[in-house]
């Protein structure tokens, strides 16, 4: 039997695929991770190379995808992790790992009124803008 909060991976079923440009190449696919018939992932091509550029996440179920790791360079790793805090389908918060070593190297908070992204310290735990 499997278990909810940690299934297996054959749980996991592609929902939809999207063609959004119509051009006949799928662009983006939503996935049902845990299996409830609900997407949890989109898997994005943005530039149509074959490989993902970008995995967003629905992370508490209310079908909204707060958190996005994008791949900027095209190496196959994400090195960036982008989260939409209040839910407005604008990035507030990016986080990036800039060699790769799996440590956050910068921080990001973008400014809601000009839009314009702010350097904040990765370990302060602060995101609000000065």
């Amino acid at each position: 039997m499997t278990d909810p909060n940690n299934p297996e991976p054959t749980d996991a079923a592609i929902l939809e695929v999207f063609d959004n440009d119509g051009d006949g190449v799928v662009d983006s696919a939503l996935v049902d991770v845990d299996g409830d018939g609900v997407g949890d992932v989109v898997a994005s091509d943005a530039d149509q190379d074959g490989a993902i550029d970008t995995l967003s996440y629905d992370t508490d179920g209310d079908n909204y995808f707060e958190t996005a790791a994008v791949d900027t360079d095209g190496d196959g790793n994400a090195d960036t992790v982008l989260v939409d805090e209040d839910a407005d389908g604008n990035a507030d918060v990016a986080f990036v790992d800039v060699d790769q070593d799996g440590d956050i190297d910068n921080a990001y908070v973008n400014d809601p009124g000009t839009g314009e992204w702010t350097e904040v310290d990765p370990g302060s735990g602060d995101t609000s803008v000065v």
